[in-house]
């Protein structure tokens, strides 16, 4: 049986278990919960003006002169990896450490998504796991 080329992620993800998630000692209703349930993942890079906004002035103000020149420094880059273990998140951190933008920072980089969006789906079905798993 052909497999629509739109369900061919689906069924890539359900065969290789990239994320050893057990896919096939699951029902379909499980499978599509298991794909379609909120995770949060890390935004890996931050614009410089969603970095600014989430500055609380206070805590700026608040900064060595040093400090300070590396939190401009930051900002105007662009946009900046925030990935962990980047020079940019180490500096933020350390500046900020116990600070209401270290909070503020934090939350800028933790996104919502599901396994579906990851793969490129708004939505799975039922009907679409059991089409994928007549060709597995």
């Amino acid at each position: 049986m052909d497999l629509n080329a739109n369900l061919q992620p689906i069924l890539a993800e359900l065969t290789a278990d990239p994320e050893e998630r057990g896919y096939a000692a699951m029902t379909v209703d499980q499978v599509v919960s298991s794909l379609t349930a909120p995770i949060s993942i890390e935004r890996g890079i931050l614009t410089s003006g969603e970095i600014h906004n989430a500055i609380s002035p206070a805590d700026f103000v608040g900064l060595t002169d040093v400090n300070r020149q590396y939190v401009r420094d930051i900002l105007s880059l662009g946009s900046v990896d925030v990935s962990s273990g980047t020079n940019a998140r180490d500096v933020l951190v350390s500046v900020f450490a116990g600070k209401q933008t270290l909070t503020n920072l934090a939350a800028l980089v933790l996104t919502s998504t599901s396994r579906a969006q990851q793969i490129g789906y708004s939505e799975i079905t039922a009907a679409m796991v059991e089409r994928c798993r007549e060709v597995m």
